[in-house]
């Protein structure tokens, strides 16, 4: 029913986007595709020009964080 709703999977880690700002987190699938482990638990890539990092549930703190996002255009 929501075609342009999605969530990044890794295996079978569902990984959050940490943001501030979840509401304005649309991803091209482009650059959901570019997404790259940069250390043990920890993807990062860039959306919208803004370093965007994804953590599996269980390395989240207290940051605010995103399961779903939004693909833009």
């Amino acid at each position: 029913q929501h075609p342009a709703t999605v969530a990044l999977l890794c295996g079978p880690l569902v990984l959050f986007a940490i943001t501030g700002d979840a509401a304005a987190l649309q991803a091209r699938r482009s650059e959901l595709l570019a997404v790259r482990q940069t250390a043990r638990g920890r993807w990062e890539t860039s959306i919208s020009s803004v370093p965007t990092t994804f953590l599996p549930y269980v390395a989240i703190g207290e940051e605010q964080y995103s399961t779903c996002l939004t693909l833009a255009g």
